[in-house]
């Protein structure tokens, strides 16, 4: 039952896991289109304000190129040995020439020191000593690009570059080039797209728009620190009005324009470059914008670029609408194989289930039987243990009945202690094993040891051998149960598994800081293991060479158990062996050391010739308080319990009334006795402990409840207490809890 019970809780956890597996694999295909949709947003967002940077860039490096490109060819003019000769009509043809060359080069002229000009590409000469730019260049001597403006002839914003020309280091002059910025404008236009959302335009450091993709827009000249625009004025009949020098008059007006764009103006000119979203045309926009510098120019151009987020997001939209068919598609597939893989699972699930039931009732029964084991035969070891206790506190013994007294009650309680752990395997399955760490008497411990297991030998013809190093401390700190416990495994086994020859028990030690390694080594000339026996030597209930060992008694888990002690302890067990000539058990145990003396050279031989004195009659004396107030009620169906129970606390002289079921123990109460004390046995007829305990408690009834059991599984001493008891000792009693016990309910009253 128990491959059926692993099957189906193996299965069972692949069920569990499954459907783990299908809810969280259907929520990542839930989730994944969100987070899709917010990591192709973001992904978008930032390609697009990339894509925005790199066309801002490119059309600023083309119109610094442009104007640059301009800015050198003047430079270059304005030094022409022939143009500074000051001939008009060389002059003129050469102004004529590159005129025609370059079609952006609007219009070229020269003018003196006296602010006339002496050659003009185009139209007819005027004064230019009135004009800002030239009283700018007599001022600085300093060449620029000016603001732009708009051409009336033209219709399209221009710049002007004015450079001063030299003869000799001395300025004789300055050449003039007013540059059309239709190039650049047709450059914007190329980047407009109106159906993506895609729009372009420049502006100048007042915030005149020079390049845009609307004509309105950019015949205005907007000037948005005014809002006003530069137009032509107009006779009444709808001519330009021409000035004195031949050139058309302007009129600065008001204009109207939207304010998105306005804002969009104002913030680059107010440098609020974090701006990344902006308002436009009833939109929202990705902005990037660039400055351009221009030579000898105080202000900057501003390049701006937009681009519209609703077309952005569309694009995002179709494609979250293409993963989210192909993530239903899987779904759906995804669904409909977990459905045949859960139907198919379902069913051998009811089979296992079944199997699980079995598994069930073979376990309960396992744990009743162990129940039973334990209190069968810790009933007969309560007699056993207690009256040897009772019979040890009489000092008037001779001294060869407390020697047998002795070891009658060392061999009991070294039975009792390994049979609590066969019978509770529980707490080895569980993993339940707990250390009780105490200071012990080291030799104390070797001799139990070593007395509990010599009579196993009986009639073979076996040497059992001792040696215990002189310098081993006389006290440790640690659980001398296990310890023992780990020694007579090994021990029982050597004894077990040979049949002449000898066995071989040798203990030594070493420091490491703080701690004592105990090293233990057992060596016998038994029948061996072979290598494949050695590998599967610490699994349960292994047994080896069954056919030859068939006579040999025992469960095979003793070994299980000690390397589960010996890796608590923090140590090893090694086992070197061989068929037919014996083994080897090498064992390190971590203890703490206390302050104390080696045990000597005495005491160690002593030890190793069988003949030290364990003073157990010492250890077990108790120094007994009269207690003739005092009232105890013993309850329990076995007479030999009672026996034994009225033999170790008679000498407290305490008022005593025993009772052999739960039954006269409620009916005692409900007649208005009260007891200082109430022992109460765990496993009784007709009413257990338990339920008479509760039915005690339902009645009122405050006093102490101790319970007694020997039934000593796992669990049971918490069961105990959410039950109602306020205390648990095991069978068999032992005098020492026994006594706290009354001293905590009966010494110590008022």
């Amino acid at each position: 039952m128990k491959v059926n019970e692993d099957i189906y809780y193996n299965s069972k956890g692949a069920k569990t896991h499954f459907i783990i597996s299908f809810v969280i694999v259907a929520v990542l295909l839930l989730i994944i289109p969100v987070v899709t949709l917010f990591l192709l947003s973001n992904a978008y967002d930032q390609q697009i304000r990339l894509e925005s940077q790199r066309i801002t860039s490119s059309i600023r490096r083309t119109v610094r190129t442009f104007v640059d490109g301009a800015y050198n060819l003047s430079f270059e003019l304005s030094d022409n040995p022939s143009i500074l000769s000051f001939d008009p009509e060389i002059q003129a043809q050469i102004l004529r020439n590159c005129a025609e060359r370059n079609p952006y080069m609007e219009l070229i002229y020269i003018t003196g020191m006296d602010g006339m000009q002496t050659a003009r590409s185009s139209g007819i000469l005027s004064e230019s000593n009135e004009r800002w730019w030239f009283s700018q260049i007599m001022e600085e001597r300093l060449p620029f690009v000016s603001k732009s403006y708009y051409s009336l002839s033209t219709g399209m914003p221009c710049t002007a570059i004015f450079i001063p020309m030299h003869d000799n280091s001395e300025m004789v002059g300055i050449f003039g080039v007013d540059i059309s910025l239709e190039y650049i404008q047709s450059m914007v236009e190329q980047y407009t797209n109106i159906e993506n959302g895609q729009y372009a335009f420049i502006i100048d450091g007042e915030g005149v728009v020079i390049a845009h993709h609307d004509k309105f827009v950019l015949e205005t000249l907007t000037n948005y620190r005014t809002l006003t625009r530069t137009v032509p004025a107009m006779d009444l009949e709808g001519n330009p009005l021409l000035r004195e020098d031949g050139n058309i008059r302007t009129i600065e007006r008001e204009i109207e324009t939207t304010d998105s764009f306005k804002a969009i103006i104002l913030d680059v000119m107010a440098g609020n470059s974090g701006l990344e979203l902006v308002d436009y045309n009833d939109g929202v926009y990705y902005m990037s914008y660039e400055p351009i510098t221009l030579p000898g120019h105080s202000d900057s151009w501003s390049v701006i670029t937009l681009h519209d987020r609703d077309v952005a997001m569309s694009v995002i939209s179709r494609l979250l609408t293409q993963e989210i068919l192909v993530v239903v598609v899987v779904l759906i597939i995804f669904i409909a194989l977990i459905y045949t893989l859960f139907k198919s699972l379902s069913k051998t699930m009811d089979y296992l289930e079944n199997a699980r039931v079995e598994a069930d009732h073979a376990n309960n029964s396992k744990s009743r039987f162990l129940a039973t084991m334990s209190h069968e035969i810790r009933t007969p070891l309560n007699a056993i243990i207690g009256l040897t206790q009772v019979q040890l506190q009489h000092k008037e013994l001779p001294r060869e009945s407390l020697d047998a007294l002795e070891k009658i009650y060392a061999s009991g309680n070294s039975l009792l202690k390994i049979i609590n752990d066969i019978l509770d395997l529980s707490k080895v399955e569980t993993g339940l094993l707990e250390l009780t760490p105490e200071v012990y008497e080291t030799p104390h411990l070797i001799n139990d040891t070593v007395q509990l297991n010599i009579v196993r030998i009986g009639g073979k013809d076996i040497k059992f051998i001792l040696y215990v190093n002189k310098s081993l401390p006389s006290k440790i700190l640690g659980d001398s149960l296990r310890v023992k416990q780990i020694l007579t495994n090994l021990l029982s086994n050597a004894i077990k598994y040979t049949q002449e020859g000898y066995v071989k028990l040798m203990i030594s030690h070493f420091t490491n800081g703080d701690d004592i390694i105990l090293c233990c080594m057992v060596e016998d000339t038994g029948i061996g293991l072979s290598q494949e026996d050695q590998q599967r030597l610490f699994s349960e209930y292994a047994r080896f060479n069954t056919r030859d060992n068939m006579f040999i008694e025992g469960t095979g888990l003793g070994l299980t158990i000690t390397k589960k002690l010996v890796e608590m302890m923090g140590g090893e067990i090694n086992v070197q062996s061989e068929i037919g000539k014996g083994s080897i058990f090498t064992v390190t145990l971590k203890q703490k050391a206390v302050e104390c003396k080696p045990i000597g050279t005495d005491v160690a031989k002593m030890l190793q010739n069988f003949t030290f004195f364990d003073d157990t009659h010492s250890l077990l004396h108790i120094e007994y308080t009269n207690l003739p107030d005092g009232s105890v009620l013993v309850v329990d169906d076995v007479e030999l319990n009672l026996f034994v129970a009225e033999a170790v606390l008679k000498p407290y002289n305490l008022h005593l009334e025993m009772v052999t079921s739960g039954i006269t123990a409620i009916e005692m109460i409900k007649n208005g006795k009260t007891f200082d004390i109430i022992f109460m046995d765990h496993m009784m007829p007709d009413m257990d402990g338990v339920e008479t305990t509760k039915k005690l408690r339902e009645m009122g009834y405050t006093g102490a409840i101790v319970a007694l059991t020997a039934n000593a599984l796992v669990g049971n001493e918490e069961m105990f207490t959410q039950s109602g008891f306020d205390h648990f000792i095991s069978k068999p009693i032992d005098i020492h809890n026994l006594d706290e016990v009354i001293s905590k309910y009966i010494k110590s009253k008022p």
